[in-house]
């Protein structure tokens, strides 16, 4: 979890960004952070929506019941 977050809070960009966030708000939902995990996927959505990680982060914040 910790390496994701440096990774996303590095040099922040459309390209690379999106993808280290999607990877942090899974494993913050694999170690049982739910509300780590739906605050990536809302900054994801939020932020990088045109990209297809912050389109995938809406349905998993549906999952996790927003």
């Amino acid at each position: 979890v910790d390496y994701f977050k440096k990774a996303a809070n590095h040099n922040p960009n459309a390209e690379f960004t999106p993808s280290y966030l999607f990877k942090l708000a899974l494993a913050q939902e694999a170690t049982g952070d739910l509300a780590g995990a739906k605050a990536s996927y809302q900054k994801l959505a939020d932020e990088y929506e045109e990209s297809q990680e912050g389109r995938n982060a809406k349905k998993y914040l549906a999952a996790l019941g927003e």
